[in-house]
Parts: structure tokens; C-alpha cells; sequence
């Protein structure tokens, strides 16, 4: 009886060329090569080779270093369950704020005093500040948001099906008392001002600072725009695309945050803007030609490529700085919208879909303020400015 050789994830190309390719079933490791001028024998052995290196790889015992492990966590689970941005925030906030800690400790011999005497650290750790430079304490807000990484880590390794501990360290752990959320937004004194320095910008970044001050769009949501999402008869965007640009996972043109569609209405200050804006990117289009990479999109850079979200929240930044305007982040431009909604008697359920949360009490949490389904109100609340 002739023996069948086993080739699973071997395919011949023909001419003595095999390409071999497989993925390790529950984990993120991935093999993938191509070889020339072999046999199938060879073929074999590299496959086998490659399989076991890659089995090894991804086991996982409580003799690892801590730093190790949180290497395996981000690979076999936060790459493959979230967004780019946010895995780029837990990597650097694993990295900058935990592993120089207890990177090194083996697995199990990492203790609830050991996590206790860490954030005990933290809280007396000073970290240095974007825009002067100067060093302050890590504020409580941070804290909290790293050790949730934490946690969610240490969870993962006591789980039954991995055992790479017993029970994890974070268990009755003293936080430092985070701070009531306060939102800085403009308020009705404060926007007028504001608009007319707006005004005297290029008229792209008029438009990207006034539509979530008078849209509530987000900054992924911003620059995700489309010009077939925006009816100008109606006066109306139709918010399909979030855009998210990150080094774990490159440039992502994807649904919203809420997987959801949803229309929102333009006053006329923006409808005005937008149509100046098309105007001007049509004669760049006719300038650059087929170089024109992304004429779909509303929002581009020099060359007609996507513009990117940070680039964005970063010349509000600047821009606010440069004129001594509240302390007002880019999403609070998003969160004033809410606000002035809010004010003129729109009711949070308008609010919630105009915003495009999936649950009403996110809107309540961080958009409400001391003021107890018409897209028209809406129009007249935010169109009564720069009269």
C-alpha cells in the first residue's frame, strides 16, 4: 500500500516551487512562505519546522515575564478585537506607565501588593505635558484608565482555559479618588468670538472646526466625510464613514462608532463654507489631475490623500492656544453642540441620535448640563449664530 503524503498548507505552484501557509486556530500567529527549486519533502519539513516553532510560540505558562505575557494578550486579543487608535493608546499607555514597573516579574510572582505599590508610583509620577513642556503628576483620570488595561490583562491570564495564574493580583485595589467629569465646552458668549477668528482660517479647517461645534460630528466622523454624504438642497449630512488612521492597523475608512448612520442638519454658515470648499477643491483637482488621490473625500491634504484625525484635533489645539480661548478640546466642540442643544430645550433623546450614541446615558454623562424629533429645531438652535 502506497502512503499518502501529508500536505495540509502546502500548495504546489508547479516547477518545483510550493508555497506554504497556515494560522495557529484560536491565536494570531501566521506562517507564510514560498520556496523555489525543492521538493515536496523539503516542503514538508519546512511546514513542520514552522508549525511547531509557531505552537511553541504560543504557549503560554506563569513562568513568562509579565512582559512577555501583555505581548501574547496583544496579539491573541486586543489587536483582533478593537480599532487602531485604541490599540495604539493601550500599547503606549502599557508601555510608558506599567511595564518599566513590572515588566520583568515572572507571571506568578506578581501580587495585589505588588499592583498596589505600583499605583502608589503612579500617583506620585510626573509626566511631562505636550504644549509647555513644564511636569506635573499623573492626573487620577490616567490612572484609572491604565490600571483598567491592567486589570483586563490580569483577567485574561487567570482565566481557567489559559491557567497562566491562578487568580489575578488586581483584587481590592486602592485608586486615587478620580475627579467629577467636567467637560470644558463654549457657551453662547464665548462662540461668536470664536467664530470670527475661525473665519479668517483656510476655509478647509473653517470647516472642520464649525462642523462638530454645530453638527456634534466626531473627528474620525470629520475627516470620513464624503461629498455624496452631504445633500445641499436639504441642507443635510448624511454621517456614514469614521476615519481612523493608526500605526497598529494603518488607514481604516470604516462605520461609525455606533455602526450606525444618522443625518444631521447644516446651518447656512456651514452650508456657505462647504460649498466654498468644493469650489476651491474642484480647481486642485483640475490642477493635480489623476494625482489627486481622494477626490470623494471632503477633507484632504495637498495632494488630495486623507487628512488625518490628529492633524485636525492638533490645529485646534494650536489654534486655541494662539488666541487664549477656553480650554476647549476638539471633542468639546462635539460636547458644546450638545450643550447649546441642551439650553434651547431639545430633549436628550434628539440629542442621543443627533450625536449618534447608542445609549442615552452617555449622553446624559457627559454632555448634560443644568437645563432640563425635529431635525428643523436643531437647524434653528445652531443657525442663530454669526448673523
Amino acid at each position: 500500500m502506497v502512503k499518502t503524503l501529508d500536505t495540509k498548507y502546502i500548495e504546489d505552484k508547479g516547477n518545483g516551487t510550493f508555497r506554504i501557509r497556515f494560522r495557529i486556530p484560536g491565536k494570531n500567529l501566521y506562517f507564510s512562505k514560498q520556496i523555489s527549486n525543492s521538493t515536496i519533502d523539503e516542503a514538508i519539513a519546512i511546514r513542520d519546522d514552522a508549525l511547531k516553532e509557531l505552537e511553541n510560540k504560543g504557549k503560554i505558562d506563569s513562568t513568562m515575564k509579565v512582559k512577555d505575557c501583555v505581548k501574547l494578550w496583544m496579539e491573541q486579543v486586543v489587536k483582533i478585537k478593537n480599532e487602531g487608535s485604541t490599540i495604539d493608546d493601550k500599547i503606549s499607555k502599557l508601555t510608558n506607565h506599567f511595564l518599566p514597573y513590572l515588566g520583568n516579574l515572572q507571571m506568578c510572582d506578581v501580587k495585589r501588593n505588588d499592583i498596589q505599590n505600583w499605583i502608589g508610583t503612579l500617583t506620585n509620577k510626573k509626566s511631562m505635558r505636550r504644549n509647555d513642556g513644564t511636569f506635573e503628576k499623573l492626573s487620577s483620570t490616567t490612572i484609572h484608565n491604565v490600571y483598567s488595561i491592567v486589570r483586563a490583562f490580569f483577567n485574561w491570564a487567570s482565566d481557567e482555559d489559559i491557567n497562566i495564574i491562578n487568580m489575578t493580583p488586581c483584587r481590592k485595589i486602592e485608586l486615587p479618588k478620580r475627579k467629577d467629569y467636567e467637560k470644558e465646552i463654549l457657551e453662547d458668549m464665548d462662540i461668536d468670538e470664536v467664530i470670527e477668528y475661525i473665519l479668517e482660517l483656510p476655509v478647509q479647517y473653517q470647516c472642520a472646526f464649525l462642523i462638530p461645534l454645530f453638527c456634534g460630528l466626531r473627528r474620525g466622523e470629520v475627516v470620513g466625510l464624503r461629498w455624496k454624504d452631504i445633500n445641499f438642497d436639504k441642507k443635510q449630512i448624511r454621517v456614514k464613514k469614521s476615519l481612523s488612521i493608526s500605526k497598529s492597523k494603518g488607514t481604516d475608512l470604516k462605520l461609525t462608532k455606533s455602526n450606525k448612520e444618522r443625518t444631521v442638519r447644516m446651518n447656512d454658515l456651514i452650508t456657505v463654507l462647504l460649498l466654498q470648499l468644493k469650489e476651491e477643491q474642484n480647481l486642485l483637482k483640475k490642477t493635480l489631475g489623476k494625482n489627486y488621490k481622494k477626490p470623494e473625500m471632503v477633507f484632504t491634504n495637498d495632494l488630495g490623500y486623507y487628512l488625518s484625525p490628529n492633524s485636525i484635533g492638533n490645529r485646534w489645539r494650536r489654534f486655541r492656544d494662539k488666541h487664549g480661548f477656553k480650554h476647549v478640546t476638539y471633542h468639546g466642540l462635539r460636547a458644546s453642540y450638545a450643550s447649546l442643544l441642551l439650553h434651547d430645550g431639545i430633549s436628550i433623546k434628539e440629542i442621543q441620535e443627533s450625536l449618534g450614541h447608542s445609549e442615552a446615558r452617555t449622553t446624559t454623562k457627559y454632555y448634560t448640563c443644568t437645563y432640563d424629533d425635529d431635525l428643523d429645531r436643531i437647524y434653528n438652535v445652531t443657525n442663530k449664530f454669526h448673523k
